[in-house]
């Protein structure tokens, strides 16, 4: 995840490596064969991990947030906006966002008060899957993410 994270600051020339919700299908590689999973189907493991990492986004989203407090957000999208994300996304495009969608601003003011571009997009990510995982947001994970 932090590799990813690294990568992506040095091919997109940031200055910051900040990891992003984007970056946790790269945990499932650096899980095998550091903890064992028993499954009763073979080949289950990654599903498994991968379903950990959703309870946990959104057991922390919760302890942020109350979903109700991110009606603005929900609206923004009901009424048509979008939001490409994703592991590759050069985080200079995440503050774009947070001034087109109403309520973004406030929801990662409240997670950072960092303005630099890497920690917004993790916010960025971060709100937006946990709306996601809450049923409150669709999301098209063909290529990377857009909500």
């Amino acid at each position: 995840m932090l590799g990813n994270a690294v990568r992506r600051a040095i091919r997109n020339g940031e200055e910051w490596a900040c990891p992003r919700v984007s970056d946790l299908t790269y945990i499932v590689a650096s899980f095998a064969g550091k903890i064992e999973l028993e499954t009763f189907e073979e080949g289950r493991e990654s599903r498994l991990t991968e379903d950990l990492t959703r309870r946990a986004v959104l057991r922390i989203f919760g302890s942020y947030f109350d979903v109700d407090e991110l009606e603005s957000v929900v609206t923004a999208f009901d009424l048509g906006n979008q939001a490409e994300t994703g592991s590759e996304k050069p985080s200079p495009d995440y503050p774009g966002l947070v001034a087109n969608i109403d309520g973004l601003a406030s929801a990662v003011k409240k997670l950072t008060d960092d303005d630099r571009p890497e920690a917004v997009a993790a916010a960025v990510e971060f709100v937006l899957e946990g709306l996601h995982l809450s049923r409150k947001l669709n999301c098209d994970r063909s290529g990377e993410g857009r909500l």
